[in-house]
Parts: C-alpha cells; sequence; structure tokens
C-alpha cells in the first residue's frame, strides 16, 4: 500500500515545507504589483478565462478557484490573491508544482497553491487556519 503523505497541523504539506519552507508558496508569484484592483466583477471574470485556459492546457486540472489573501474582497496595496488549483494525481512534488503556471494574463498579484484531490480532501477535514480560511474563503471558477 503507498504511504500517504500527512498534512502537518497548519496545512502545510510536509514534502513544501521540508524542502523549500514557506517561501515556496510564493515562487511563481504575478508580476503585477498594482495597487488599484479591478472591480470585482471584473476581477472574478478575467479569473474565470484563466481558470478555463489553465484547464484547457492541463487536463489534470479538476477545480480552479481563488481566495484573497487578506481576507479582503477590494484588494490593494499588499494585497495578493491565492489561486488554488485541485488537481488528480500529480507526480511532481508540491514545491515543484507552485511555479508551473503561467500567471501572466491574471491582473493582480497572486500566488498558486496546488493540490491533489486526496491532498485537498485530507486539508478539509483539518480545522486549522489555513484549511478554514479555504473552506471559508474559496471562490470557484472551474470545475470538471
Amino acid at each position: 500500500m503507498p504511504s500517504v503523505r500527512r498534512l502537518r497541523p497548519d496545512g502545510v504539506h510536509p514534502v513544501l515545507f521540508n524542502i523549500v519552507g514557506l517561501r515556496a508558496m510564493t515562487l511563481n508569484s504575478s508580476t503585477s504589483s498594482t495597487s488599484d484592483w479591478p472591480e470585482p466583477e471584473v476581477l472574478h471574470e478575467e479569473l474565470e478565462r484563466w481558470g478555463e485556459t489553465t484547464a484547457e492546457s492541463e487536463s489534470r486540472v479538476l477545480r480552479v478557484g481563488y481566495v484573497h489573501s487578506d481576507d479582503q474582497t477590494g484588494g490593494g496595496v499588499g494585497s495578493h490573491l491565492d489561486l488554488v488549483l485541485v488537481m488528480e494525481e500529480f507526480d511532481l512534488p508540491p514545491a515543484e508544482r507552485v511555479g508551473m503556471w503561467d500567471l501572466g494574463a491574471v491582473p493582480v498579484p497572486a500566488q498558486t497553491l496546488v493540490y491533489t484531490q486526496e491532498e485537498w480532501d485530507e486539508l478539509m477535514e483539518t480545522e486549522t487556519p489555513l484549511s478554514e480560511k479555504l473552506k471559508d474563503g474559496v471562490v470557484w471558477v472551474f470545475e470538471r
């Protein structure tokens, strides 16, 4: 039976933390540094397009969503989006998953959080700050 990797109590995947620490989550941050964010409806539409395009280019993508990093909905200076991707089984370790997404079309600062379906299900069963934020805040823009 294959071994199952357990998330740490704070919701961070142990391989991601052990290899490169928490900074790995920001490796693919969008180059956008705007302080004027688009209107929420416009941003949502752009993220829907990004999710659809991403899923078209990578068939293992099951779901794409986003959540504001600072629990605000309007963005602004210092704010960014966490783009959540839930994938089928994935061969790459978590530290390598975050840097493989083209965020050029995302109009605001963003980074990716990439989980396999099994990892996502496991995370949703925990009660950590990260899991609670994701349970309550992810807006799904693409689902297969």
